[in-house]
């Protein structure tokens, strides 16, 4: 539930900013999310998290791009994240994940996200609409980024064998760049 909040807002903004093309939007319809097809390793306790959370969300209630925003910034912040640097989020990484396949997974997810902020940090700050005095919207890109490049290379153990699955892949392959692609990774 908590990874839901945490994206929902990032993705249905960006593509406020990108239109809509829409080529992707009917086979969208009926795919199942990706974190039914894969799961994903926790590396943080929630409950830790969650009284942030519960903070950020009386404080900004109104604003529910600047909620967003500050939450993904904060828990940066709080462990110990808020420096975009490859060689920390990996050493974090290998600190906190105890599933052995997911860690080269994750390393890759890092090189590949870190690699491609520069690309999207204004279009995410546009579409927040949000100066990087009032929170810096990197992390909003990253928390989206990161679970897309992980699904795509879900180690075998994590994977479901289904159908449903593979056509999920199949569509994350062929749309992740379809402006449309932003509501789906948000899909509960």
């Amino acid at each position: 539930m908590m990874k839901s909040f945490i994206f929902i807002f990032c993705f249905a903004n960006v593509n406020l900013i990108l239109g809509d093309e829409g080529k992707c939007v009917e086979r969208m319809k009926n795919i199942i999310p990706m974190h039914k097809c894969c799961k994903e390793p926790e590396f943080f306790d929630e409950k830790e998290i969650a009284p942030l959370i519960e903070e950020l969300k009386r404080k900004y209630e109104s604003n529910p791009a600047l909620l967003h925003c500050m939450v993904e910034q904060e828990m940066m912040k709080k462990l110990g994240l808020e420096k975009v640097d490859k060689a920390e989020y990996k050493k974090f990484i290998q600190k906190h994940v105890k599933e052995a396949p997911w860690i080269p997974v994750m390393e890759k997810a890092i090189d590949i996200c870190v690699d491609k902020l520069p690309e999207f940090e204004a279009i995410y700050q546009k579409a927040y609409n949000l100066t990087k005095e009032q929170c810096d919207t990197k992390f909003c890109f990253l928390f989206d980024c990161f679970p897309v490049v992980d699904f795509l290379n879900c180690p075998a153990d994590s994977w479901t064998k289904s159908d449903q699955c593979e056509t999920a892949k199949k569509f994350v392959t062929d749309c992740q760049n379809d402006d449309s692609f932003y509501e789906y990774v948000h899909k509960e």
